[in-house]
């Protein structure tokens, strides 16, 4: 006898989304992929250029670079929008579901190390306004600490916020 109360278990990020549900617009697609495809690494490379090819060549490479960046996270955004399935539901559906939690995991480890990076880089600001605005030390083992784990804490406030 089957039971009329047990559901499919289903992964909903594998499922399409209705194109009447969706609520990114074009303008706010246009927006998010443009603004990965310009990042800090990509103006960090530039920068690099500069004493072996020159300012200008250097701002051009920099402009490339964020245009195809740009691009390629836009067919993407074009494959999805299409489909009406996330980045992970083109993988899956693609690759299969072995092979899709490779980038996932890769993303978890990239997300890790910028978080790292941006708690480094908090906390030697910090560091260089309190010494430079109210004469204080941040320099040493404890400022190090307290300044890490303050700008932690925000972080973790933020992310335990409604994302809404």
């Amino acid at each position: 006898m089957a039971n009329s109360n047990i559901t499919d278990n289903v992964n909903q990020a594998l499922t399409p989304v209705a194109t009447a549900e969706r609520v990114f617009s074009w303008h706010d697609h246009a927006s998010l992929w443009f603004s990965l495809g310009v990042g800090l690494l990509v103006m960090q490379i530039g920068a690099y250029l500069v004493p072996a090819v020159g300012s200008r060549d250097a701002a051009i490479a920099i402009v490339l670079g964020s245009l195809l960046g740009a691009g390629l996270l836009a067919w993407t955004a074009k494959l999805g929008c299409d489909s009406g399935l996330s980045s992970a539901g083109l993988m899956h559906a693609t690759y299969g579901s072995y092979f899709a939690r490779l980038p996932v995991l890769l993303n978890m480890a990239q997300l890790i190390g910028w978080t790292t990076f941006e708690l480094v880089v908090m906390r030697d600001g910090t560091a260089a306004i309190g010494k430079q605005s109210l004469g204080l030390s941040l320099q040493g083992t404890g400022g190090i600490v307290v300044t890490t784990l303050l700008w932690g804490a925000v972080l973790t406030l933020l992310l335990a916020g409604s994302m809404t």
